[in-house]
């Protein structure tokens, strides 16, 4: 294909100042006007056409324009040669020119554009050559030379819009100039002392370390310093190192007999205290000898009042929250118990019933006493309410209610129920009208055996009170069944409403070709039409679907092998007749 093109260009070269008129009838708006079309035998599809690019009528764009099917290789190749010993001189190999022509020009059908130089002038305004991705305008060159990259008014002789990448870069130590941009982004050399001295121009450098020779450091092991204030996470430092927020100091070395410490006055700033720190000092415990304790296995005691959670306790030992005792020894016969009044002061008390006026006993056992003993009997005469302080039946209770170990009944005459209000009933089985039943049988009444045709009309979920809308990107609003933790069937029947594979099978039917099929794997990592990995994980499969997938693949499969089997037993028959030969 390479030399056949050559060839065509080196005939048209060489015919240049030669007429060879051709002109194609045209087709219509709608109709292409083909010039030239070629091809090789066995090619297939392949070919390149000399045709006319534009559906305008009366309208001529010279176009050429190459088609590839047979593999993923090149589809347009131009190559320009040349013998060894012309390999010299300044005359390019290959030109590409735009021109205006300052002659009369096909004054008849056998008269050419070009001519000896004079003839013809420089484009001066439009741009001279554009390199397009389908529709997207990937890099324009202008008619004054400037290169423009995802832009089609370049203003500089490479004007780009988008990142720059410069890798590989070799590396220099002492530059003279660096590159830095305008307000517009315009690139220019910049002195390298603007690094350092802010230079004429250079105001907004910003060195905030200089070494002691007072150069900017050029390396993180450069000793720094400064002869003003230091300021981290503020513009304003108000002491020689004024840091607004945490400070953290690292791998200090250890000091066991400190004479100061560090500590900060109510702006933060840091000083140096003398430790033990004097007057302000605040101890909460002492020891026996009235110390400071400096270890937690001191003994420490206190004359005052302690409080935990408070600053201003009312008593010895005062708690303002939860209070925990841990490993008490166990006692049989309590003479008294700990209890407290209206304002949580901790008092003891007689346990027996009326021994304190605020005694409040929920439940008497039948002599009149109050229990002592979980396991005692225990009655009441009025009404009983758990988790309510108002109490309207015998049993009231203001939340969930357990039966344990409850006896089974194969029979029952009654179930219980409630009212709008809560209260408990007997209702006789089976249920009147307003029992709510998740299953029916198929007459509308509600199932008594595990054996009763059941169905819904409505979604049912399995395990499940969530009804779920989407599974990853895909929308499951409309199925009917949700199950959580698998379903276990001996038989799966699925009804398709699409069509089914066989489309395969028809004429028209596209059938990739096995290079197409192996490009397509090489780069996705999967079949064709076949949700990937990462697709089923996210969204889950349609079993039918995915049945009408598979099977789409294996009547490809057929059709190849179909195929391969008439390309063998050709091949066979050739070697037959060569064997007969001899």
């Amino acid at each position: 294909m390479k030399l056949f093109v050559a060839f065509f260009f080196f005939t048209v070269i060489a015919s240049a100042q030669v007429a060879f008129p051709h002109s194609s009838s045209s087709g219509g708006i709608s109709s292409s006007e083909r010039v030239s079309n070629f091809t090789v035998a066995g090619a297939g599809n392949d070919r390149l056409e000399v045709s006319n690019g534009t559906q305008n009528e009366n309208q001529f764009i010279p176009t050429f324009w190459s088609y590839r099917d047979t593999s993923n290789s090149f589809s347009m190749v131009f190559t320009s040669s040349i013998a060894g010993s012309l390999d010299n001189g300044s005359s390019p190999l290959m030109l590409f020119t735009t021109t205006i022509p300052t002659q009369p020009i096909f004054t008849n059908t056998n008269e050419f554009v070009w001519g000896p130089a004079g003839t013809y002038r420089a484009i001066v305004n439009r741009p001279l050559f554009q390199w397009r991705n389908s529709s997207t305008r990937l890099m324009t060159i202008a008619a004054n030379g400037n290169v423009g990259v995802n832009t089609e008014t370049p203003t500089a002789l490479l004007h780009t819009v988008g990142s720059v990448r410069f890798e590989n870069l070799a590396n220099a130590s002492v530059p003279n100039f660096i590159l830095g941009t305008d307000n517009s982004g315009n690139v220019f050399e910049y002195p390298a002392s603007l690094l350092n001295s802010g230079g004429s121009g250079g105001g907004t450098s910003d060195a905030d370390w200089l070494k002691p020779d007072g150069n900017v450091p050029m390396s993180i092991n450069d000793t720094k310093y400064t002869n003003g204030l230091i300021g981290f996470n503020t513009v304003n430092p108000t002491a020689n190192l004024h840091a607004n927020g945490t400070v953290r100091f690292e791998s200090l070395a250890d000091s066991v007999n400190p004479s100061f410490m560090l500590g900060t006055d109510s702006s933060g700033n840091v000083f140096e205290y003398p430790v033990p720190v004097a007057t302000p000092s605040d101890a909460d415990w002492l020891k026996p000898d009235g110390n400071v304790p400096m270890s937690v296995n001191d003994t420490k005691y206190t004359n005052g009042l302690i409080g935990f959670n408070t600053v201003n306790p009312t008593a010895n030992l005062h708690a303002n929250g939860t209070v925990r005792f841990e490993g008490l020894s166990e006692k049989t016969a309590a003479n008294f118990i700990l209890g407290v009044d209206a304002l949580g002061n901790v008092g003891k008390y007689t346990p027996v019933t009326g021994g304190v006026a605020s005694s409040d006993a929920d439940w008497i056992k039948p002599d009149g006493g109050v229990p002592m003993n979980i396991n005692d009997t225990k009655y009441t005469n009025g009404l009983v309410g758990f988790n309510t302080n108002n109490p309207t039946a015998n049993l009231h209770t203001n939340g969930t209610v357990r039966f344990q170990n409850l006896s089974n009944a194969t029979t029952p005459d009654f179930l219980l129920g409630t009212d709008s209000s809560g209260n408990v009933f007997e209702y006789p089985v089976p249920a009147p009208a307003e029992f709510d039943s998740d299953w029916l049988k198929l007459d509308n009444t509600v199932s008594m055996s595990i054996n009763d045709n059941i169905y819904t009309n409505g979604k049912v979920g399995i395990k499940t009170n969530l009804i779920p809308t989407r599974s990853g990107n895909e929308d499951v609003s409309y199925y009917s069944l949700f199950v959580e933790g698998g379903i276990l069937t001996e038989e799966v029947r699925v009804t398709l409403k699409q069509e089914w594979a066989d489309y395969v099978f028809d004429e028209d039917y596209n059938l990739p070709t096995l290079n197409e099929v192996e490009a397509y794997i090489n780069k996705e990592k999967h079949l064709m039409h076949i949700p990937s990995e990462k697709e089923v994980k996210n969204d889950g499969i349609e079993l039918g679907e995915m049945n009408k997938l598979l099977l789409q693949k294996i009547e490809e499969l057929t059709l190849y092998v179909i195929d391969l089997n008439k390309k063998i037993e050709l091949q066979q028959r050739e070697i037959d007749k060569l064997k007969n030969k001899q």
